[in-house]
């Protein structure tokens, strides 16, 4: 059970009922986790949010081989379920968002993945070095994009959130190396989306994004590192608030720039029991 409630202004209220059984097996190099997930979406009547229609069944299989055991796996798995966006997961995302934010729609919904497939390689070379390859695909339903909307006077822009119902093909690396001295580690993710062409107001996520941080120590005594979180430029659609002659709606293509966050830091460590950073 998944229970969300608000009061004050954005009343709203939503209960998920998951039902999930699994058979689990495991023989050798192989081991298969097969299940079905029973999802369900209960909320009052004539509420304004989570007004999404949910889909109830969802493939639950997950699988993995040993192709050189405890040194390199084949992985897959297909899935999907409903997550529900309360105003606190709302605002762990983005701290300015307020109810303004949803431009007279429901700020509070939640999304529907339909199905998804995952496929990867993951292992280690030696023992200093590990790293996950994968690839996926997933259909989303009623997903949360941020999005900039004209203000109420037509003088400018404004942020806000929509959702809108995306498909998504996405390949990834994730990998560690690290040694008594170095460690390396960081991640990378490109994203495909379609399906977003008439979304007015909404942004794709970023295609391509991730992290990176590599730190050195002496004697494990004092540390430096650096690192850094980035991605690329986001893809959107505005719209005038005219329309042309015949009666289509004027349309710009819009991007959000892209980004790199980045970080440096130090500690010193002078007992196992207590650190300065």
């Amino acid at each position: 059970v998944d229970a969300a409630f608000c009061s004050g202004s954005m009343r709203a209220a939503a209960t998920e009922l998951t039902f999930a059984p699994h058979y689990v097996f495991s023989r050798g190099r192989l081991n298969l986790d097969l299940g079905l997930r029973l999802a369900k979406v209960v909320t009052p009547s004539g509420m304004e949010h989570y007004s999404a229609k949910d889909q109830i069944v969802y493939p639950d299989l997950n699988a993995r081989y040993a192709l050189i055991p405890d040194a390199m796996s084949i992985y897959g798995s297909i899935g999907g379920g409903n997550q529900l966006h309360t105003y606190s997961s709302i605002l762990e995302a983005n701290p300015f968002v307020d109810a303004d934010y949803a431009r007279g729609l429901p700020l509070m919904d939640f999304s529907i993945e339909r199905i998804s497939f995952l496929f990867g390689v993951d292992g280690r070379i030696s023992r200093r070095f590990t790293y996950d390859v994968h690839a996926g695909y997933s259909v989303i339903g009623n997903g949360l994009l941020d999005a900039v909307f004209l203000s109420a006077d037509n003088s400018g822009y404004v942020p806000g959130i929509g959702y809108a119902s995306y498909n998504r093909f996405h390949a990834g690396l994730e990998w560690i190396w690290r040694t008594d001295d170095i460690s390396f580690d960081g991640d990378v993710e490109y994203s495909l989306y379609s399906g977003l062409d008439d979304a007015f107001g909404l942004f794709e996520p970023a295609p391509f994004k991730g992290s990176v941080s590599f730190e050195y120590n002496w004697n494990r005594r004092v540390f430096a590192g650096i690192g850094c979180r980035f991605a690329s430029a986001r893809k959107g659609i505005l719209a005038n608030e005219g329309w042309r002659n015949d009666n289509t709606l004027i349309r710009y293509d819009a991007r959000v720039p892209g980004y790199a966050d980045l970080g440096l830091y130090v500690e010193y460590a002078p007992s196992q029991r207590l650190s300065f950073w």
